[in-house]
C-alpha cells in the first residue's frame, strides 16, 4: 500500500507543465501563459506548491530571509514580525515577548522593566521593591519598600501593599516567670 501513495507523489510531481507556462518548483512562480521561466519569490514571499502564478506574503508573525522561500518562518521569542518581512523585529526597550510567531510585543509587565531590546521576559524588580507601572524602561522604577515595613516583598513586587505582606506573626514566647503555687504539688 504505501508503494501506491509514492507513486501517485511521483507521478503529481512530475506532471508536465500547463501549455505555455513552465511547470514552477516550491518557492517559485510563473507568471502565466507566456513566461517561459520560473522566478524566485521575493523576501517576505513564499510559494509552497508546484505550479504557482504568484508568492503569497508571509503572514503576521512570520518572516522569510530568503528569496525562493517554500515556506516562512516563525518570529523568535524577543522579536516580531508584521509579515510580508525579510527579518523580524526585534522588540523595543520597554516591552518583551515571551512567544514566537507574534505581531507585536507586549508593554513591560508591572513589578519588572524591560530596559534591553529584545527581552523575553522583564527584569523583576528586586527583594524588597515594587513597581506598580507598566512600560518601564529602567531598574530606576523599582521603588523601595517604605519605610518602617517589615521588607518582606518578594521580587517582581507590584505594590506598597506587598511590602507589609509577609507570614503571620509569631505568638509571644511565654513568659519566664512561673505561676505555680505549691498548691499544685499536693
Amino acid at each position: 500500500m504505501p508503494w501506491m501513495i509514492l507513486g501517485a507523489i511521483l507521478r503529481f510531481s512530475h506532471r508536465p507543465a500547463s501549455p505555455g507556462r513552465p511547470r514552477t518548483q516550491p518557492g517559485t512562480f510563473s507568471t502565466g501563459t507566456g513566461s517561459a521561466e520560473c522566478k524566485p519569490c521575493d523576501k517576505g514571499f513564499y510559494s509552497s506548491g508546484f505550479g504557482s502564478t504568484q508568492c503569497k506574503q508571509c503572514p503576521p508573525g512570520y518572516f522569510s530571509d530568503a528569496a525562493g522561500s517554500s515556506v516562512c518562518k516563525a518570529a523568535p521569542k524577543g522579536y516580531f514580525s508584521l509579515g510580508k518581512t525579510a527579518a523580524p523585529t526585534r522588540c523595543a526597550i520597554g516591552t518583551f515577548q515571551n512567544l514566537m510567531a507574534q505581531s507585536g510585543c507586549k508593554p513591560c509587565t508591572a513589578g519588572g522593566y524591560c530596559a534591553t531590546p529584545g527581552l523575553v521576559n522583564p527584569v523583576l524588580c528586586g527583594l524588597n521593591t515594587f513597581n506598580p507601572l507598566t512600560g518601564s524602561t529602567s531598574s530606576i522604577a523599582c521603588r523601595a519598600c517604605p519605610p518602617g515595613a517589615p521588607n518582606t516583598a518578594a521580587p517582581g513586587a507590584t505594590s506598597a501593599a506587598q511590602c507589609r505582606a509577609g507570614p503571620a506573626p509569631l505568638p509571644p514566647p511565654p513568659s519566664s516567670s512561673s505561676s505555680i503555687s505549691s498548691d499544685d504539688y499536693y
